[in-house]
């Protein structure tokens, strides 16, 4: 948990969590491609859906590798508190 003091009096907590962001919680397969000949910005693409990525992979020069892994999503709504949108 990170602290950050405003003022003498206020103080904001930040939790950081590596988690995706989904309408729902839980465990989720994510899509994300694997290449070693890409651009760095390549590495970020990553979705829910296969198909996003195979899609938008004219993007990406030479052919690349869909990458599937398990990942903890989180919901909007986390431990009563509403994530920015």
């Amino acid at each position: 948990m990170l602290k950050y003091r405003l003022d003498e009096e206020q103080v904001i907590a930040v939790k950081i969590q590596q988690a995706a962001l989904d309408y729902r919680s839980g465990k989720r397969t994510l899509f994300t491609v694997e290449s070693d000949n890409v651009s760095a910005w390549t590495r970020g693409m990553a979705s829910f859906q296969r198909d996003n990525i195979v899609k938008n992979s004219y993007l990406i020069p030479g052919p690349p590798t869909v990458r599937e892994s398990h990942t903890e999503a989180i919901s909007r709504h986390v431990d009563g508190a509403a994530l920015a949108h």
